[in-house]
C-alpha cells in the first residue's frame, strides 16, 4: 500500500495551544476526513493534577483523587477514550489525597512523608481517571479503552543509555518476557477493567494489551503517557 493510499490526518490549528511545563501541547485536534472523525490526543501525563514542584529536583506534586481537568472537563463530547499512562509514575512524586501529603515514592528526595508503592498510585490515578468518566459533565456515553504498559523493545541499554531498537516487525507473544515493572504496571491495569469496579459498570470498558499482544514494539517509540479521544462526528 503507498503513503497516498493512507488515511492522513489533517491537524486543525486554532489559537496557540496550551503549553504543558514539560514543553508539549496539552491537546492537539486531528481531523480524518475520509472516515468522518476528529482525534484529539491529550497531554497528561498522570491523568490525574500534578503539579511540578522542584523543577531542579524533576519533583512532582501528584493529587490522586483529583482528575486532570484539562482532559477531564471536555470527556463527555468525545464517542471513545483511551487512556493510557504508566511510566511517569517512576519519577519523583510527592503523592496527595484530600489536598494534603499522604506518602512518596522511592524516587522522591524527601523524608518527611511515607513511602508509598509506585503500582498503588497507578492504581489510585486510573480509578480517579475512571470515575472521572462516570461523573463527567453532561455525562459521557462512549467507550473507555485503557491501553496497558508498552512492553521494553530498546536493546543493549535504554532508551536514554544508548540502547537502540532494530525491530522490523512486532514481537509475537511470549517472544520476549515481561520486565518485572511492566508485569506490575499490568496487573493494576487489568484489576481496573476485569471485572471493573461497580461505581463504573455503566461505562464500556475493554483493556487494549500491548504488554503481552506487543502490536506495537516496532521501534515507534510512543510514549505510553498520553490519553487520545475520538470525537463522534
Amino acid at each position: 500500500m503507498s503513503v497516498s493510499q493512507v488515511a492522513q490526518p489533517v491537524e486543525l490549528v486554532g489559537a496557540a495551544p496550551e503549553i504543558d511545563v514539560t514543553g508539549r501541547a496539552v491537546r492537539r485536534d486531528f481531523r480524518y476526513d475520509s472516515h468522518g472523525f476528529t482525534a484529539s490526543l491529550f497531554w497528561s501525563p498522570f491523568l490525574v493534577k500534578a503539579n511540578l514542584a522542584n523543577a531542579t529536583l524533576g519533583l512532582w506534586d501528584l493529587h490522586l483523587d483529583t482528575a486532570d481537568a484539562r482532559w477531564a472537563a471536555p470527556v463527555a463530547e468525545f464517542g471513545y477514550v483511551v487512556l493510557s499512562d504508566t511510566n511517569w509514575f517512576l519519577r519523583p512524586s510527592v503523592y496527595y489525597e484530600g489536598g494534603r501529603a499522604v506518602g512518596r515514592n522511592g524516587a522522591a528526595p524527601v523524608t518527611n512523608a511515607t513511602e508509598i508503592a509506585v503500582p498503588r498510585a497507578v492504581r489510585a490515578a486510573f480509578r480517579t481517571a475512571l470515575g472521572a468518566l462516570a461523573a463527567a459533565p453532561g455525562t459521557f456515553r462512549g467507550k473507555a479503552i485503557l491501553r496497558s504498559v508498552t512492553p521494553a523493545h530498546f536493546e543493549n541499554g535504554e532508551w536514554n543509555t544508548g540502547g537502540d531498537c532494530v525491530r522490523t516487525r512486532p514481537f509475537r507473544r511470549d517472544e520476549r518476557a515481561l520486565g518485572a515493572v511492566a508485569a506490575e504496571y499490568l496487573a493494576v491495569q487489568v484489576s481496573r477493567t476485569s471485572p471493573h469496579p461497580f461505581a463504573f459498570s455503566k461505562i464500556p470498558i475493554e483493556l487494549s494489551d500491548l504488554a503481552t499482544e506487543n502490536v506495537d514494539a516496532i521501534c515507534s517509540c510512543r510514549r505510553s503517557t498520553r490519553s487520545g479521544r475520538r470525537r463522534r462526528r
